[in-house]
């Protein structure tokens, strides 16, 4: 086995946790134990990057079956001082602020993926696919989705809203 554990996660291949990997490959994972209130990964921005209000994100996700509430995957306020904003509902939803859409399935591999676009008014249109197929757009706004060139946090809210899961 390969597995290191940090605590609140531990990685190695897929098949060290009895998965099978994305599309079938033994890949590196990270298996999320669902972070805490003060916790979550952080994901640095290449350097000499400014502060992006377009961009896409993807995430290979893993989810266990949740229980209830919401699990996130996006925290763009690195002090994690708010609600997160990209959540997985309870009922597998997409989405935030009461706006959620698909199903994202549990206990398979799902490629989430967003697109924040810029509208130039102060608003920004997020777009959420589950696995390519686009499952809905709302209207969110542009300050609070840029993402700062310090970085972002994954998986991470301010009270702890996330679940189990395993990220490639």
């Amino acid at each position: 086995m390969s597995i290191v554990d940090f605590g609140a996660a531990q990685t190695g291949l897929s098949s060290d946790f009895g998965l099978p990997g994305p599309e079938g490959i033994d890949f590196s994972v990270l298996k999320s134990r669902g972070f805490g209130p003060n916790a979550g990964l952080y994901a640095a921005l290449p350097a000499g990057t400014g502060a992006l209000k377009t961009y896409s994100l993807v995430w290979d996700l893993y989810l266990e079956e949740m229980d209830s509430g919401f699990t996130s995957l996006l925290q763009t306020n690195l002090a994690n001082g708010n609600d997160g904003d990209l959540f997985i509902r309870a009922d597998y939803g997409l989405g935030v602020n009461g706006s959620y859409a698909g199903t994202v399935p549990s206990n398979s591999w799902t490629r989430i993926a967003i697109t924040v676009q810029d509208q130039g008014n102060g608003q920004s249109s997020l777009s959420k696919y589950i696995d390519g197929v686009l499952v809905g757009t709302q209207m969110v706004e542009t300050a609070r989705y840029t993402l700062q060139p310090d970085g972002v946090l994954l998986l991470a809210d301010d009270d702890g809203e996330t679940a189990p899961s395993y990220l490639a």
